[in-house]
């Protein structure tokens, strides 16, 4: 990298046409002939598709708890498109989640060109974002993955030319806040950015002001109410965005893979299996259950044993009443078990509390790195690895090997460059504050491969910064000048 700054490079215009070309002719293959989304409804899938097709048929229904369980910005977009084409047309919205993966590859080329060092570099990172398998394998299915690759994307380059060229301030704006809807712990991404325009903004080559910064900031805090109010409404409490976090935040507070859920006592103490009730496992948490000792310093070690035991936990609700709920701990430490709502804030606090007391901050800080370490390895792509995983398996499992011996160490090393040197090139630092959102939010929850991967092209775009550095450095030490990039106006891109 150079320490001066550097004006962006001109996207080449041949390259762009023929990424765009190729990315369409890809991703509509995919989803149209090799693995149309319509042939994968179940688990997630079938979630997100119910609720979009609840969405398109009734509207808006306050109550209906169940759409308050994910972040709900997949399902409302699958639902819009259902009800403009009609619900019975699902491979048509297959096709629009196959042009949002088409989109990001010649987005990342863009944003490449805006942030990359060396002139080589954007369009190997171009040709990197249309071959990666990951990317090309969720827009077969429909989760939230393409819509978080494809506004995450876009949002992160309008961010950058906010930052460059000081225009754009609405168009980031709304855009952030729809990648928002979509992954809403994008919003300690936000708040960096924040962080990192204070520490850059009395440079001259940084022209988004104050109004700008206020601008992207009201966009944001509306969306954010927005949440806030529909979560009320499907709830009836405040505080929350997806009900789904309570239960995530138990299951990495504990280490249990599984956590059931019974209405009743008497389907309670009939549980035996891992598989009764109404439940939510956590993947990459069954994974590393299975494969690796509870004596490995990478290891679960559920807080709560691994004996088979049921005990109580008293929980206090919001209207000073106290509550005793029956709790079991089966299979082996595999899953907590509860009677009540799967959601239940009380319940959860309840027990992460008791998680928290029984190991102590260390053990839980080691439970963090435990989490964060599912974003690389004990892991595997899910839903690749499950149905139809002989034809589709092998290649997430050659992703993941690639990624880890390729991508992995050199983008680290990019982005601690990235961090190091944000006053001279503060558009790279904006990527690399992406990973350090996801590090930190995976670290808390769980991290995971099927997660990281609308976050995988920020990481190829500080790999390829890491190998330029290396590169730099042997040509340094065999007496040879690096190739920089010069910053003249005459390379800047255009908007």
């Amino acid at each position: 990298m150079t320490d001066s700054p550097r004006a962006p490079f001109r996207p080449s215009r041949r390259a762009l046409v023929i990424l765009i070309l190729l990315a369409l002719a890809t991703r509509l293959l995919w989803v149209l002939w090799l693995h149309p989304p319509t042939a994968f409804v179940y688990s997630d899938m079938g979630g997100y598709v119910k609720r979009a097709v609840d969405l398109a048929e009734q509207g808006f229904v306050p109550g209906t708890r169940h759409l308050a369980w994910q972040a709900y910005g997949t399902h409302y977009l699958l639902g819009a498109i259902l009800k403009i084409i009609g619900t019975q047309y699902l491979y048509a919205a297959g096709l629009f989640w196959g042009l949002m993966g088409a989109a990001a590859v010649p987005i990342t080329y863009l944003l490449a060109c805006r942030v990359c060092t060396r002139p080589w570099m954007p369009l190997v990172v171009g040709i990197a974002a249309l071959c990666w398998y990951p990317n090309l394998s969720t827009s077969g299915f429909f989760l939230s993955e393409p819509p978080a690759l494809f506004f995450g994307s876009w949002a992160t380059l309008r961010l950058v030319i906010l930052l460059q060229d000081g225009k754009g301030a609405w168009h980031a704006g709304i855009v952030s806040a729809l990648a928002f809807t979509v992954r809403p712990q994008l919003a300690l991404f936000f708040v960096l950015t924040v962080g990192l325009w204070l520490l850059v903004r009395k440079r001259p080559e940084v022209r988004a002001r104050l109004p700008h910064v206020a601008i992207v900031g009201a966009c944001l805090a509306a969306i954010f109410a927005f949440s806030m109010w529909r979560f009320h409404e499907h709830t009836g409490e405040w505080g929350g965005i997806a009900e789904a976090a309570n239960a995530n935040n138990t299951a990495s507070r504990c280490h249990n893979p599984r956590t059931q859920v019974f209405a009743n006592k008497r389907l309670f103490d009939r549980s035996h299996t891992i598989d009764d009730g109404r439940l939510i496992g956590i993947i990459p948490f069954q994974t590393r259950f299975k494969k690796v000792s509870h004596d490995s310093f990478l290891g679960m070690r559920p807080a709560l044993g691994t004996k088979e035991k049921e005990f109580t936990v008293t929980v206090e609700r919001r209207d000073g009443k106290s509550e005793v709920v029956p709790v079991k701990v089966g299979n082996g430490g595999w899953s907590i078990k509860f009677v009540g709502y799967i959601g239940d804030r009380e319940i959860h606090r309840a027990l992460q509390k008791l998680c928290v007391r029984e190991t102590g901050l260390l053990e839980q800080l080691r439970y963090g790195l435990v989490n964060l370490t599912g974003l690389w390895i004990y892991n595997a792509q899910w839903p690749d690895s499950a149905r139809h995983h002989k034809l589709f398996g092998r290649y997430a499992v050659a992703s993941i090997w690639v990624f880890n011996l390729v991508i992995l160490l050199p983008s680290l090393l990019g982005l601690g460059l990235a961090l190091a040197r944000a006053r001279q090139n503060p558009g790279l630092a904006i990527c690399a504050l992406q990973l350090v959102g996801l590090f930190c939010v995976s670290a808390y929850f769980f991290g995971s491969i099927r997660l990281r991967t609308p976050y995988d092209v920020y990481a190829i775009i500080l790999a390829v910064e890491g190998y330029g550095w290396i590169v730099a450095l042997v040509r340094r030490k065999l007496g040879r000048a690096p190739v920089e990039a010069t910053a003249t106006s005459s390379t800047a891109a255009s908007e």
